[in-house]
C-alpha cells in the first residue's frame, strides 16, 4: 500500500464534508493541450528566468553572474524597460490564447472543491467550467469579487490575463502584496482555518509557493487546518515542509523518475482518481450506490491504473431494459418481478429526502419509459393479485420519490388498473375472510397488503386533487377511513389534501374547519410544516411561524449526531420557508456558519440547491419579447402589453416537479407579499396547460399573478371549455366572493397584501362568456352587492375597481334585452357612483341596442315612477354643482337612450348644462350633448361654438407630447380623445347642422395645423416606422379627420399633403389617406397601390390598405369622391375567399359593411366566393375542447373572433337575402342555428 495513502483519505474525507480547498501553481498549466508550436508555448520559471537574463544581460559572460532569483530579475526588468513591458512580457513568455484546457483541468473542476486558489495568470481554469454540468464556480478576479462571489469559487490571486492587473511578480509586488490586497490574504487564511488546502502544480522553490507558505504561517501559526503539498519533492525539500507542519504527499513514491515524461502529469492523474474512488452503500448517492467508477469517465494511461488503490471492476449497473426481450418485443412476467424486485431493494435503502436530488429523480423518470409501463399493464394477469400489487406499490412509490403522479400521460395507461384494485379492496377492508378468499391470500399478507393498497389510494388523491375532482377524492378518502385512521401519518396525509383541494376550490371557511379538525402532533413534525403551509396560504403568518418553530426545535431535538439525512432534509426546508416568512436569514443554517452548508450539498440536503435544481430546470425558455400590440379578453378592444413566451421545449415532466415540490415541502408560491420565480412558474403552467387546465390555471392564481391568468383566461380558450368545468369553476369563484367581500366589508382583509379577490373578480367577469341566464342574473347581483359596498364609504374600491367594472361590462354585454330589462329596477335603484374608480353600471348599459318590442315597452312602463324619481333625482343633483358630474351625465344619457326622458326634462337639463364651469372642457362629445340634450338652435349655438373653439385652440404639443422631446402618449387619454373629437366634428360640419359650419372655425383649424407643423418639425428625426404603430395608427387617423373635415379648403389640404410626402419618405405607410388627398388622374394608380398593400405579408401594410378601402367608402358616401374602388373590393373578397392572414378578421369587418351599402351589391361571382368562404371558415375555426392526447399549443387566438365575424357576415347576407325575396344557402342556415342556440354571448348576439 502506498505510504501516503493516509493523506489522500483524509483530503478524500474533507472533500466528501465539503471542507477542502485547493491552490494551484503555474506547473499544473503545463498539462493543457497546446494549439500550436508556432505561437509559442508555456515557459517554466528556469526558462522564464534565462529569458529575462537574455533580455536584461547582452552579454553572455554578464549572465552568469545575473541574479537567479525570478523576482529580483523580474524587479531589474521593470526599472529598466517599464511596468507596461514587463506584463507584455509576461503575457508573451505565457501564450494563453495557444492552450485549452486538457482532461486535469477537466478533473480538478469535477472535484468538490470549496474554493480553487490560483496564483497563475492565464485563463484555463476558469475557461473548464463550461465542460463542468454539476458545479457552478464562481469567478473572484479582483478584490471587488469578493463580497459577492459564492463558493465554490476560482479565486485568481495574482491578476489575470489579459487585463486584470497587476500581476504580482517583481520583489515590490510581494513585498507590498500583503497591504494592497490584504483582502485576498484574509480569504485564504480564512479558507485555510476551516479547510483542508492542497498545493498542487508548485515545485519546491516555486516563488509563489513560498511567498504565500510565509504569510499564512505567519498569521495563524499553529491555527491553520491541515496542508498537503502534492508533488515530486528532493528529501531536505520535505523535511523543510514537515518542519513547518505540511504534509507531504510524495508522487515520487510512485511515479519514481521526475523528469520522465508524463510522470507528473500521470501523478496528478493518479492522484485525483484517489479523491474520486467509490463507495459501495453511500446514502446521498440513492438510488445507485456510487455503482459508477471513475475510471470509466476519464481516458487513463494502464501505468495509473496499475497504482491505484481501486480497479475497473464495478457492481452491475441496473437498466430497465437489460431485463427487455428484444425479440418478443416486451418485457416478460419474469423480468418485471425482478425489476420490482431492485426497486424494493432501493426502497430500503432510501435516505428519506423531503425532495430527492436531481439525479435521482432524472433517473427514475429515465427507468420508467413507456414500454416498461405498458408491458405491466398488459401482464396484469399473468401475475397473482400480491404480485401485481407489490409491483404497482413499487412504481408509485418511486413517482412519488421523482415528485411525478399519475397526471403525467406517461402513466396515464396505469389509471384504470390502480382505480379497479383500490375501489374493490377499498370495499372489503375490515373483511378478512373476504379479503382471503377474493385475493388468494393468507391472514399474513393481509397488514402489507392493506399499507399498498393505501398507498395507492392517496396516489388517486393526487391525482384527483390536481384534476380538482372534490368529489372522487372525498369518495376515496371516505371508502379507506377505517385504514386511515390507525395511523397518525395517514391521517395528517388526509386532513392535508382536504386542505389542498379545498384551497384549490377557493373554499376558505372550509379550510379553516378542516384544521380545525386535524390535530396539532409534534410526533409526526413534518406534517405540521405542511399544516403551517395551509395556515401561510389563509394569511395566518404568525400561527404558521410558531409550527414552524416548534417543528425545526423538535427535528433538532431528534438529530443527535447531526448526520440524520432525513432530519437534516427537513431541517433546511423548514428553514428555508422561515427565512422567507421574514424576507430575510433571522434563523441560523444548520451549523451557525455558513460554510458548513456545503456538506448539506454534499449529502443532498440543502434545500436552497434542490429548490434551484428544480426552478432551473424550467429555464432557457423564458424570453421578453417586444411590446406588442394583443387582443383585449373584450371583444373590439386591444391592449399594448409585454408577454413572455417559451423558446426552448420544457418537457411536462419538470412542470409537475416543479409543483409537486412546492406541496412535498409545504413551501407555497407566494410567502407574504414574495413570490418565488414568477416567470419559470409560469412557464410550468403553460406546459401542464394540455393535459391539466385547471392544475395551470390554480397554479397561476396562487402566483396572484393577473397578465398571465388573463392570457390563461382569454376569450377563445373559456370558448374551448366545457360547460361543465365553467360552471364548476364559477361556483367555486363566486361563493368565495361572497366570503371574499364580507371580509372587505368588515375590514378583515388586507387588499394591498391579499390580491385574492380582485383576481376572483377578474376571472368571474371573464367566465361569464359562457355562463347560464341563471348564473349571469348571480353575477350581476354580486357586482351590485360590492358596488353598494363601496358606496358606503369603502376606501379600498381603487384596488378592485378595475375588475368590478369589468364585472358589470361583462356581464351586461352577456345577459340578453330580455334579462336586462328584468333588473332594470335594481339598476334604476343603484346610487350614483360616488367613487371616482368605479364606473356607474348604467355606462355600460349605453352600449346596448335594446330591441324597441312590447316587452320592451311594458317594462319601462312599469318602472314609470321609478324612472320619474331617478331623473328627478339626477337633475337635482346637477342643480347641486357647479361643475359637470360626469357619472350624473352618463346616467341621464343612459336614459335617454331608454328612451324614458321628456323633451321638458331634456331641455331643463341642457339649460343646467350651459351653466356649469366646466361645459367647455367636458369629456363629453359635442355631438353626444347635441343629440342629448342641445337643441340646433341659437339658444345653444354660442356654447358649441366655444366649446369646439377651444378644443381647435388647444397648444397641439398637449396632444401629442413634450416639445422638443420625442416622448409622447399614444394612450386613448389624448390623441385617442382629440381624435374622436374631430369624428363628431366631421359628423356635424359635413352634415350641414344649423349652428355649425367649418368657415367659422378656419381660423382655429389652421391654427391646429400651425401647431402641427411645429411639432413635426421637432420630432420627426426621432421617431423610427418600426416603433410606437399604434401611436402612428391614430396619428394617421387624426390627419385623416383632419383632411376630412377641411376637404373643402386646398390650403389645408396641401399642407397636410407636405407633411405626409415627409412621412412617406421616412417609411411611414400613408396609403390609407390616399383616397382623400389624390388627384382625379392619380385615382387609379391610387386603387393599385391599395391592392398591393392588401396582399403584402407587412401586417402594418395590410392594416394600411384596410383603412383605405373604409376611407375611400365613407368619401363615396358623403359624395367627396365619385367612384368605388371596384378592382380593391374584388381583392378584398379574394383575400376572405383564400382566408389569408393579417387581419382576416378585419377584412371580414369592412366586407360586412360593404355589403349593407345600399348602393353597392356583390355580383354573383363575388357573392359565389363569400359563401365559400364562409363554409371554409366555418370548419376551420370550430371552438372545440382541447385534446388531451397530443402535446401541441392548443390555444387557437383567433378563432373565436374569426367565428364571431363569420357569423355576423352570414347574419348580414341573410337578411339581405330575405329582405330581396332570394334563396338563402344551406351554410347561412347552419350559421344561424349555431348562433340561435350558442351560449357564447360573440356568437349568439350576432344573429339579433
Amino acid at each position: 500500500m502506498y505510504s501516503d495513502q493516509h493523506h489522500i483519505e483524509k483530503i478524500r474525507e474533507s472533500l466528501i464534508k465539503g471542507n477542502a480547498s485547493v491552490m494551484v501553481g503555474a506547473g499544473f498549466s503545463l498539462n493543457a493541450t497546446h494549439l500550436s508550436k508556432s505561437k509559442g508555448s508555456f515557459l517554466t520559471w528556469s526558462q522564464l528566468i534565462d529569458k529575462m537574463k537574455c533580455k536584461l544581460y547582452f552579454d553572455e559572460e554578464a549572465r552568469k553572474y545575473a541574479p537567479t532569483d525570478p523576482l529580483k530579475l523580474a524587479a531589474e526588468f521593470e526599472f529598466e524597460f517599464g511596468r507596461e513591458a514587463l506584463d507584455k512580457f509576461l503575457k508573451e513568455s505565457l501564450p494563453d490564447n495557444n492552450y485549452t484546457p486538457a482532461q486535469l483541468h477537466k478533473m480538478l473542476l469535477s472535484l468538490p472543491w470549496v474554493d480553487i486558489f490560483t496564483t497563475n495568470y492565464d485563463t484555463l481554469i476558469e475557461k473548464t467550467r463550461e465542460f463542468i454540468y454539476d458545479r457552478n464556480y464562481s469567478l473572484v478576479q479582483t478584490v471587488s469579487d469578493i463580497p459577492n462571489s459564492i463558493r465554490p469559487r476560482i479565486v485568481k490571486l495574482h491578476g489575470s490575463f489579459p487585463s486584470h492587473r497587476p500581476f504580482i511578480f517583481t520583489e515590490e509586488d510581494y513585498r507590498t502584496y500583503p497591504n494592497k490586497f490584504s483582502p485576498f490574504i484574509n480569504l485564504v487564511q480564512q479558507s485555510i482555518m476551516e479547510n483542508t488546502l492542497c498545493l498542487i502544480g508548485f515545485s519546491g522553490d516555486d516563488p509563489n509557493f513560498k511567498n504565500w507558505i510565509g504569510w499564512v504561517r505567519d498569521n495563524l501559526g499553529d491555527y491553520a487546518s491541515s496542508i498537503y503539498f502534492c508533488g515530486f519533492l528532493t528529501e531536505s525539500q520535505k523535511r523543510s515542509l514537515e518542519s513547518i507542519k505540511i504534509r507531504v504527499i510524495d508522487f515520487g513514491k510512485l511515479f519514481t523518475d521526475e523528469k520522465r515524461t508524463n510522470n507528473y502529469k500521470n501523478a496528478l492523474q493518479w492522484f485525483f482518481l484517489e479523491l474520486m474512488k467509490p463507495e459501495f452503500r453511500t446514502p446521498y448517492y440513492w438510488p445507485e450506490p456510487n455503482r459508477n467508477n471513475p475510471l470509466s469517465s476519464w481516458s487513463i494511461s494502464q501505468e495509473v491504473k496499475e497504482k491505484l488503490s481501486f480497479n475497473e471492476d464495478k457492481p452491475t449497473k441496473y437498466n430497465s431494459f437489460d431485463y427487455y426481450d428484444w425479440q418478443k418485443g416486451l418485457f416478460s412476467t419474469e423480468s418485471i418481478i425482478n425489476i420490482a424486485k431492485i426497486w424494493e431493494e432501493d426502497r430500503s435503502y432510501y435516505p428519506q429526502w423531503v425532495v430527492a436530488p436531481r439525479k435521482a429523480r432524472n433517473f427514475i423518470w429515465n427507468d420508467f419509459h413507456f414500454d416498461l409501463i405498458q408491458s405491466i399493464v398488459n401482464s396484469k394477469t399473468t401475475f397473482s393479485f400480491k404480485q401485481f400489487l407489490f409491483i404497482l406499490h413499487e412504481i408509485l412509490w418511486r413517482l412519488e420519490v421523482a415528485l411525478l403522479s399519475l397526471s403525467n400521460p406517461r402513466f396515464n395507461l396505469l389509471l384504470p388498473v390502480i382505480e379497479e384494485i383500490v375501489d374493490k379492496f377499498g370495499n372489503c377492508i375490515g373483511d378478512y375472510e373476504k379479503i382471503k378468499k377474493l385475493y388468494k391470500v393468507e391472514n399474513k399478507d393481509i397488514d402489507v397488503i392493506e399499507q399498498q393498497c393505501i398507498r395507492l389510494c392517496f396516489s388517486l388523491v393526487n391525482y384527483y386533487r390536481e384534476q380538482l375532482n372534490n368529489e372522487r377524492v372525498y369518495e376515496l378518502l371516505e371508502l379507506y377511513e377505517p385504514l386511515i385512521n390507525k395511523d397518525e401519518e395517514l391521517q395528517a396525509e388526509s386532513y392535508y389534501n382536504q386542505c389542498l383541494i379545498e384551497l384549490n376550490n377557493f373554499n376558505y371557511p372550509k379550510v379553516f374547519e378542516i384544521l380545525n379538525n386535524w390535530t396539532v402532533n409534534y410526533n409526526i413534525p413534518y406534517w405540521q410544516v405542511r399544516r403551517a403551509s395551509i395556515l401561510i396560504a389563509l394569511r395566518e403568518i404568525s400561527e404558521a411561524e410558531n409550527i414552524l418553530i416548534t417543528s425545526l426545535n423538535e427535528i433538532r431535538r431528534r438529530n443527535v449526531e447531526g448526520n440524520d439525512i432525513e432530519l437534516l432534509s427537513q431541517e433546511s426546508w423548514i428553514l428555508r420557508i422561515l427565512n422567507a416568512l421574514k424576507k430575510e436569514r433571522t434563523y441560523k443554517n444548520i451549523y451557525n456558519n455558513i460554510e458548513k452548508e456545503n456538506y448539506l450539498k454534499t449529502i443532498h440536503c440543502d434545500a436552497n440547491q434542490i429548490y434551484e435544481e428544480i426552478v432551473t430546470a424550467i429555464d432557457g425558455s423564458l424570453i421578453k419579447q417586444p411590446k406588442q400590440l394583443n387582443k383585449s379578453f373584450d371583444p373590439g378592444t386591444e391592449i399594448i402589453s409585454f408577454s413572455f413566451n417559451n423558446q426552448y421545449e420544457v418537457d411536462n415532466k419538470n412542470a409537475l416537479q416543479l409543483i409537486r415540490m412546492m406541496e412535498n415541502t409545504g413551501h407555497r408560491f407566494k410567502i407574504n407579499n414574495t413570490i418565488f420565480d414568477k416567470e419559470r412558474v409560469i412557464i410550468a403552467c403553460e406546459f401542464i396547460l394540455p393535459t391539466n387546465f385547471m392544475l395551470a390555471l390554480i397554479t397561476a392564481i396562487q402566483l396572484e399573478n393577473k397578465d398571465f391568468i388573463k392570457s390563461l383566461l382569454s376569450r377563445e380558450i373559456i370558448a374551448t371549455l366545457e360547460e361543465d368545468t365553467v360552471c364548476g369553476l364559477f361556483t367555486k369563484i363566486y361563493n368565495s366572493l361572497i366570503y371574499l367581500n364580507n371580509l372587505r366589508i368588515n375590514h378583515q382583509l388586507n387588499l394591498f397584501e391579499d390580491k385574492r379577490f380582485s383576481i376572483l373578480l377578474e376571472i368571474l367577469s371573464r367566465l361569464t362568456i359562457k355562463l347560464s341566464r341563471e348564473k349571469l342574473d348571480d353575477c350581476l347581483s354580486l357586482g351590485i352587492d360590492i358596488f353598494m359596498s363601496v358606496s358606503n364609504h369603502s376606501n379600498d374600491s381603487h384596488l378592485f375597481d378595475t375588475e368590478l367594472n369589468n364585472l358589470f361590462k361583462r356581464t351586461i354585454y352577456a345577459l340578453d334585452d330580455e334579462d336586462i330589462l328584468n333588473r332594470l329596477k335594481d339598476l334604476l335603484n343603484l346610487p350614483v357612483a360616488a367613487n371616482s374608480h368605479i364606473i356607474d353600471p348604467f355606462y355600460y348599459l349605453d352600449r346596448k341596442e335594446f330591441k324597441k318590442n312590447q316587452h320592451y315597452k311594458e317594462t319601462i312602463s312599469s318602472l314609470g315612477i321609478i324612472i320619474e324619481t331617478n331623473v328627478y333625482r339626477l337633475i337635482e343633483d346637477l342643480k347641486m354643482t357647479k361643475d359637470i358630474n360626469t357619472e350624473t351625465l352618463l346616467r341621464l344619457i343612459t336614459l335617454d337612450n331608454l328612451s324614458t326622458m321628456s323633451n321638458t326634462q331634456k331641455v331643463q337639463i341642457g339649460n343646467l348644462l350651459l351653466g356649469k364651469n366646466n361645459i367647455d372642457n367636458t369629456v363629453f362629445y359635442f355631438k353626444s350633448l347635441i343629440s342629448h340634450f342641445f337643441q340646433a338652435d341659437s339658444k345653444f349655438k354660442e356654447s358649441i361654438e366655444a366649446g369646439i373653439k377651444s378644443l381647435l385652440e388647444r397648444k397641439f404639443v398637449d396632444v401629442f407630447g413634450e416639445e422638443n422631446g420625442y416622448r409622447f402618449s399614444y394612450s386613448s387619454s389624448r390623441v385617442n380623445l382629440i381624435e374622436r373629437h374631430l369624428i363628431e366634428l366631421s359628423q356635424l360640419l359635413l352634415g350641414n347642422s344649423e349652428c355649425i359650419n367649418f368657415t367659422y372655425f378656419r381660423n382655429q383649424f389652421l391654427s391646429l395645423i400651425d401647431g402641427l407643423e411645429v411639432w413635426w418639425t421637432l420630432n420627426r428625426d426621432k421617431l423610427k416606422s418600426d416603433s410606437n404603430n399604434q401611436f402612428f395608427i391614430y396619428f394617421k387617423r387624426f390627419l385623416y379627420k383632419l383632411l376630412y373635415v377641411s376637404s373643402s379648403d386646398k390650403q389645408i389640404i396641401e399642407r397636410i399633403r407636405i407633411m405626409l410626402n415627409d412621412l412617406e419618405t421616412r417609411g411611414f405607410y400613408t396609403v390609407s389617406l390616399l383616397p382623400l388627398i389624390s388627384k382625379r388622374e392619380e385615382i387609379a394608380n391610387t386603387e393599385l397601390t391599395i391592392i398591393y398593400f392588401l396582399h403584402s405579408n407587412n401586417k402594418d401594410q395590410v392594416f394600411d390598405a384596410l383603412e383605405a378601402i373604409k376611407n375611400w367608402i365613407d368619401l363615396y358616401k358623403d359624395e367627396l369622391i365619385d367612384t368605388m374602388p371596384e378592382k380593391a373590393l374584388d381583392e378584398l373578397i379574394q383575400k376572405v375567399f383564400l382566408r389569408r392572414l393579417p387581419y382576416l378578421e378585419q377584412s371580414i369587418k369592412l366586407l360586412i359593411e360593404i355589403i349593407n351599402l345600399h348602393f353597392y351589391s356583390l355580383s354573383s361571382t363575388q357573392f359565389e366566393k363569400v359563401i365559400e368562404a364562409l363554409k371554409n371558415i366555418y370548419d376551420e375555426t370550430e371552438i372545440k375542447a382541447p385534446s388531451d392526447e397530443h402535446f401541441v399549443t392548443w390555444r387557437k387566438e383567433e378563432f373565436l373572433s374569426l367565428r364571431a365575424a363569420a357569423t355576423k357576415l352570414a347574419h348580414d347576407l341573410y337578411v339581405n337575402l330575405v329582405r330581396n325575396n332570394q334563396s338563402i344557402p344551406e351554410i347561412l342556415r347552419v350559421y344561424q342555428e349555431e348562433s340561435e342556440n350558442n351560449i357564447i354571448p360573440d356568437l349568439r348576439k350576432q344573429w339579433n
